[in-house]
């Protein structure tokens, strides 16, 4: 289930809920899904607030290349993830 999407340009953001997991793994699984010339897929948290902060903190570190004229990889997103 879709809980937060973004869109910048080329990039399409969007943060998953997975509460059938809850069945099978007794958790909720939250996963962040990155779309632009290419795709990646982050296993984010169990914890909902913690993967709204890592979809935030995606979501403003492409705004803010589109502000400063600084085009971002989907390659950039991952490294500034880890």
């Amino acid at each position: 289930m879709i809980i937060e999407q973004f869109q910048a340009g080329d990039f399409e953001v969007t943060l998953y809920e997975y509460p059938e997991n809850k069945k099978v793994m007794n958790r909720t699984a939250y996963t962040l899904r990155v779309q632009g010339k290419g795709t990646f897929i982050y296993n984010v948290s169990d914890e909902k607030e913690e993967a709204m902060q890592v979809y935030e903190k995606v979501a403003m570190y492409i705004v803010e290349g589109y502000l400063t004229g600084e085009e971002r990889t989907l390659l950039d997103i991952v490294e500034y993830l880890n």
